[in-house]
């Protein structure tokens, strides 16, 4: 048989066929949202994160994930409390 089709393949021919798909969100774009989002609340969950994004199919669960792992690791290096106990955030 024939090959597969790829993820820019299919966007050209959905836009060929006028079938409005939404793309992907920038990793920087999403970076900034969900950080802005963990600021406000750094005790918001990935759920609350895709409600509040309203894009949770341009956002995906697992970069929601990711993205909130590296807020709070960031934080977790900068607090003294973290360091001297040598505690791990988001295992």
């Amino acid at each position: 048989m024939g090959t597969h089709w790829v993820g820019e393949q299919v966007m050209r021919m959905a836009l060929r066929l006028g079938i409005n798909h939404p793309r992907r969100l920038p990793q920087e774009v999403a970076r900034a949202r969900v950080r802005a989002m963990w600021k406000q609340n750094p005790e918001v969950t990935r759920d609350q994160v895709l409600a509040g994004l309203g894009c949770a199919d341009l956002l995906g669960v697992r970069r929601a994930r990711e993205l909130l792992r590296e807020c709070r690791v960031a934080s977790a290096k900068r607090s003294r409390t973290q360091k001297q106990a040598g505690l791990m955030a988001d295992r």
